[in-house]
């Protein structure tokens, strides 16, 4: 996911998205890199996927309070900001 993240510093979304894709295959339950993804999701205008993927983050039971709390803020940002 470090990669991603340098990648999404340097503007390369397409090579961000690949990279955290690769990250969720190895750590499936990562949600950081799930929410990362939705980020990325988002950006690229597919709100629908990213709305998917920050609600399982923010209603999975095992998911860590802190990434639950970012889930619920980007979701409300994603209702906010997404095609009406």
């Amino acid at each position: 996911a470090i990669q991603a993240r340098i990648h999404v510093a340097l503007g390369r979304f397409s090579d961000a998205r690949n990279a955290v894709e690769n990250a969720i295959q190895l750590d499936p339950g990562a949600s950081d890199y799930r929410l990362l993804y939705a980020r990325l999701l988002s950006q690229s205008g597919d709100y629908e996927n990213a709305m998917k993927m920050t609600e399982a983050v923010a209603t999975t039971e095992s998911v860590p309070p802190e990434f639950v709390t970012e889930a619920e803020l980007l979701w409300g940002d994603l209702l906010s900001h997404g095609p009406e």
